[in-house]
């Protein structure tokens, strides 16, 4: 006459990881990611002879694998996987399920199976391998990094350091819970990001330019996909990009003459541009309008734009005289929202005189 918890928990890990060089300073760095999950809770109830009853059983199926969909390009796509071909596979399953003689419960099991299966196979690029045993075996993911491009001829004279970095992670997850009355599919999602998309980074020759001067320049893209199953209906997506570039310059210890004195001074100049987006949108099966035409990036439900640009300057003057000063804007402006938005725009100045000495 016990009541017991039994709990069970398995993971399964599978990665491949390598790393090649393909010409000097050149290095590609390719993953492959497989993490499978399972979870069960049950409730053991036995009799008084200790014979064994389960209920309450509740499993939890997790994948969460390296995934590869290559985004729309100038509204091109060779590829195909955009979600108009999700929708499309997802109604030619929809016409066959709807022909058989099902009750309604048989029949949204096969609907909700119909969405998932097109949505994981009709976002990805290379379709391989289908069923279980391509939801296991990942996709290819990347970062490919550059170190001295200041070499080439072209700008040898002026550069003393160039480096070029790309990165390519996408992943797939889904989430199945296993029940006493069958199977539902809690969520599924697709994301990929381009982190960066182009990363630069340099320093110039101070012996060219007179003092110390660097710069980046950092492009990252992100996109999401979140089907919502239950609804058998609608497909979210979140996008974002972000651009940021900057620079500084300083010179150290040049002169100064005043009132027949040389005097040792400091200038620092620095420079920060940010131009961030990021929007929320929604697709509906049922409305051909929210993924085709004008819209086949989906309806806005929000968004926001932000854009922020910050120069800064400091002077010193042999320690004695330091002044700094600094511009900073920063606009965020939204889209589909209640609120418009704001911006603010600041300015500082500092000025510090150190004297010492006397009687």
């Amino acid at each position: 006459n016990a009541v017991l918890q039994d709990n069970f928990k398995q993971q399964s890990v599978f990665e491949i990881k390598t790393s090649r060089l393909l010409w000097p300073g050149a290095t590609l760095d390719i993953n492959f990611k497989t993490d499978l999950g399972f979870n069960r809770n049950q409730t053991i109830i036995t009799d008084s002879l200790g014979n064994p009853n389960y209920t309450n059983i509740i499993a939890l199926k997790t994948i969460n694998r390296s995934y590869f969909t290559f985004p729309s390009v100038f509204g091109l796509n060779p590829f195909g996987n955009t979600i108009e071909s999700v929708v499309k596979k997802y109604n030619a399953d929809k016409a066959e399920i709807e022909q058989m003689n099902l009750d309604t419960n048989n029949k949204n099991a096969l609907l909700q199976d119909a969405l998932s299966s097109a949505f994981y196979e009709e976002l990805r690029t290379f379709k391989f391998f289908s069923g279980d045993v391509g939801k296991f075996i990942p996709d290819i993911n990347w970062t490919f990094r550059w170190e001295g491009i200041e070499k080439w001829g072209l700008w040898n004279d002026y550069l003393k350091r160039l480096s070029l970095e790309h990165a390519y992670q996408s992943s797939y997850q889904e989430q199945i819970q296993l029940t006493d009355i069958g199977k539902f599919i809690l969520g599924q999602s697709v994301q990929y990001a381009f982190s960066p998309l182009i990363g630069l980074t340099a320093a110039f020759d101070e012996k060219k330019v007179g003092g110390n001067l660097t710069a980046s320049l950092r492009w990252s893209t992100q996109k999401s996909y979140m089907v919502n199953t239950a609804s058998r209906s609608m497909i979210a997506s979140q996008s974002t990009n972000d651009i940021t570039g900057q620079a500084s310059y300083i010179m150290r210890g040049f002169d100064f003459p005043l009132l027949g004195i040389k005097l040792k001074n400091d200038f620092e100049l620095s420079f920060l541009a940010t131009y961030k987006t990021n929007n929320n949108t929604a697709y509906n099966i049922l409305d051909s309008t929210s993924y085709q035409g004008n819209s086949n990036n989906g309806w806005t439900v929000n968004g926001t734009k932000q854009i922020i640009v910050e120069p800064r300057a400091r002077y010193s003057l042999s320690n004695i005289v330091t002044a700094s000063l600094f511009l900073r804007y920063e606009g965020t402006f939204t889209a589909g929202a209640a609120q418009p938005g704001f911006h603010t725009f600041q300015f500082g100045l500092d000025i510090r005189i150190g004297i010492s000495g006397g009687r």
